[in-house]
């Protein structure tokens, strides 16, 4: 005997922020909190998901806990805006930045060399050297 699959299945409702799970909502957040260069605020993450401000409050603990470099910026009228720090903001002398581009450049390098393409190789050892200059 077979059951029309509509009396067996009860579906959910969509929320207003198209999340179903917890996870999913944290994962849009994440990627709103990293294209929104000024940042949100709590107040607008509840609304656009439908949710509570006690959830959002709670998600951003989480992502925080998981090692996600998040920021809060306090506006003149005392609200916060949550953002997530660029990975460069935390260095602070040019030398520090610098350093870290040639970092990066070195594992370019390795990647490059392992593809085989020595055109693109020897420009990019070019560069980091020039980089490397600027880290003394």
């Amino acid at each position: 005997m077979t059951f029309p699959l509509s009396s067996r299945i009860r579906r959910r409702p969509v929320k207003v922020g198209g999340s179903h799970t917890p996870m999913v909502r944290q994962w849009q957040l994440l990627e709103w909190l990293s294209s929104e260069s000024e940042g949100i605020t709590v107040a607008e993450a509840a609304e656009a998901f439908g949710v509570d401000i006690k959830s959002i409050r709670r998600d951003l603990a989480l992502l925080e806990r998981l090692g996600f470099d998040l920021t809060a910026m306090e506006e003149a009228t005392g609200r916060k805006r949550w953002r997530i720090r660029r990975p460069f903001e935390r260095l602070r002398s040019k030398r520090q930045k610098y350093t870290a581009i040639h970092d990066l450049l070195a594992v370019a390098c390795e990647q490059v060399e392992a593809v085989g393409d020595k055109r693109l190789a020897k420009d990019l050892e070019g560069l980091r050297r020039r980089v490397a200059r600027r880290c003394k």
